[in-house]
């Protein structure tokens, strides 16, 4: 666990550096101590501690992270200089979407701690803060201490004294120069924008910008390079600047400036962005998501809050399909000129074809060669239009309308059961079922119904 945590706060020690702030690490255990805990939700917790505390910490102030044990807890804490958090919002700060008084330390943090504390219960565990105005704040977070002796991980192994700034040049001449795909994340919400790159960067190059208006000016400028030049950014623990155009972009709705929809205007409209994969994230709490909004591999909707599993789903997969269409169109390496898109007759033509689907889904004597005929057109042509424009063959294009379909129907109020959804798209394995639903939108079915 010391390892675990020292390596975590090391990610902090150039932002600290550069505001001029203490940094220190206060650890009340035994360095060989073992424990069983959710790495993942832990790290999710701390990182948004510390990234408050740096927020709203002035320069020449300290943080400290304190580790000490209590009987059968552990409890860490984040400690900070900063401007404090009034009393009437201390008892709300963890509370969903909570905006706190202006001059408050934690003005807008809202989600990220609502997400805090919905990790700690997952863990048995839990938050909470002390604060005084124009002193600083305290944030705790308790776990179940529960120690194992299993065989340590080889990076527990190393030596328990290496410093902080060592772990930082040690991670930096481990980075990779392998290219991965780059997110463009267009979010308001700071601490929106903050969890988004938190949850993206182990697997994708991100950057986050404010508004619309910000992102097309990024788009603007990547258009002015060559086609194809695409410098390869290393993995890091920080936003990284991509100078080329975005594999995918995930953008708010409502935003100042330049909002959503504005954005989704723009960009579908230029014939050298419109083959960008899009999610909007949306507050609405419509069920509607209908399947001809989605667009199968090309633009996706989320609703907020959203699961963390359900937005990586989402984005593996459109970015899969991207690719797929891409490479069977064949000329996305020209550096002269972009990729063809798919064209508003395509768009018009898989409507008709996404309509023959949602007519006779629950029956199960439908074929694809049916919906061949009924598009007037040889099974084997139908198969390689589905592919040129979704990046699918044609029975997974299938399997997403029904997926999609039954999405619509868990959402719903009018359904108790996953087994009645089941029957109405055609299903009869329960366990098949849950797995294909689980990797196309990184939910369980069970876990959507009303």
């Amino acid at each position: 666990m010391y390892l675990f945590l020292k390596t975590l706060l090391f990610n902090f020690e150039s932002a600290a550096e550069a505001k001029g702030i203490q940094l220190h690490f206060h650890y009340g255990l035994s360095e060989h101590l073992q424990v069983k805990l959710d790495e993942d939700k832990v790290e999710k917790i701390i990182i948004n501690y510390m990234t408050n505390a740096l927020k709203f910490t002035p320069k020449q102030g300290k943080i400290t992270f304190n580790v000490t044990q209590n009987v059968g807890e552990i409890l860490m804490s984040v400690e900070d200089t900063g401007i404090g958090i009034l009393p009437s919002d201390l008892t709300k700060i963890f509370d969903r979407f909570y905006q706190t008084q202006k001059g408050s330390q934690q003005e807008g943090v809202g989600i990220g701690l609502s997400l805090c504390r919905e990790f700690a219960k997952v863990m048995d565990g839990r938050v909470w803060a002390t604060s005084e105005i124009g002193k600083g704040s305290i944030f705790y977070l308790e776990l179940p201490l529960v120690e194992t002796f299993a065989l340590k991980k080889e990076r527990e192994e190393e030596n328990k004294s290496i410093s902080i700034a060592q772990l930082s040049n040690k991670a930096e001449d481990s980075i990779s120069n392998t290219f991965r795909p780059s997110i463009l994340v267009v979010e308001d919400n700071l601490d929106l924008r903050q969890f988004l790159v938190m949850i993206l960067k182990n697997n994708y190059n991100v950057e986050a910008v404010e508004n619309g208006q910000e992102a097309w000016k990024r788009l603007a400028n990547n258009l002015k390079k060559p086609f194809g030049e695409m410098t390869a950014v290393p993995p890091s623990t920080t936003v990284q600047p991509n100078h080329r155009l975005p594999s995918i972009i995930i953008s708010d709705i409502m935003m100042p400036v330049m909002g959503g929809i504005e954005l989704v205007t723009k960009i579908k409209t230029n014939k050298k962005l419109q083959h960008i994969p899009i999610i909007l994230l949306t507050a609405r709490q419509s069920l509607a998501i209908k399947i001809e909004a989605l667009r199968i591999g090309v633009d996706d909707y989320i609703t907020k809050p959203f699961k963390e599993t359900e937005l990586i789903a989402r984005v593996a997969n459109l970015i899969k399909n991207s690719q797929a269409r891409m490479a069977l169109i064949g000329n996305e390496g020209s550096e002269k000129k972009p990729p063809k898109v798919v064209s508003d007759t395509d768009l018009v033509w898989l409507k008709k074809l996404e309509q023959i689907f949602i007519a006779n889904i629950g029956n199960t004597d439908f074929k694809i060669s049916d919906a061949a005929s009924q598009m007037e057109i040889s099974p084997r042509r139908l198969q390689q239009k589905i592919r040129q424009i979704t990046g699918l063959t044609a029975k997974k294009y299938q399997r997403t309308i029904l997926l999609n379909s039954a999405r619509s129907l868990l959402k719903s109020e009018n359904i108790d059961t996953v087994s009645e959804v089941m029957q109405k798209i055609g299903f009869y394995n329960r366990d098949y079922f849950t797995k294909i639903y689980l990797e196309e939108f990184g939910v369980k079915p069970i876990d959507e119904l009303k």
